[in-house]
């Protein structure tokens, strides 16, 4: 079931985050954006990373994900929490609502 006041899907035993759909092309704009302006505050996708894995568990939830963005003022105001999810959640290559490295070095590409 959806609990909108959480934003996530109960799914028998795990919680699968679920943001609202935006379209493929204002997403992918906005990931581009995301990745530009990560470039520029670090150089190397590895230095990103270990910034925003504060707590070292060598992946990041969406909660560091999101930390990150805001900490390091890498998005204009239009990057809200659900966008942020919607980029997450597109990120989580394998959907177990955890960025790997691989999956966060697809913002340098």
């Amino acid at each position: 079931y959806f609990d909108a006041k959480n934003e996530t899907k109960k799914n028998h035993n795990r919680t699968v985050l679920s943001p609202e759909p935006k379209s493929e092309f204002k997403l992918q704009s906005h990931i581009k954006e995301l990745g530009a302006n990560l470039t520029m505050a670090f150089e190397k996708a590895s230095e990103a990373f270990k910034a925003f894995d504060q707590r070292k568990l060598g992946h990041l939830m969406f909660s560091d994900f999101m930390a990150g963005i805001y900490d390091y003022k890498l998005a204009g105001t239009e990057f809200n929490k659900e966008l942020i999810l919607q980029i997450f959640t597109f990120l989580d290559t394998d959907k177990d609502n955890r960025l790997k490295y691989a999956d966060f070095c697809s913002l340098y590409s």
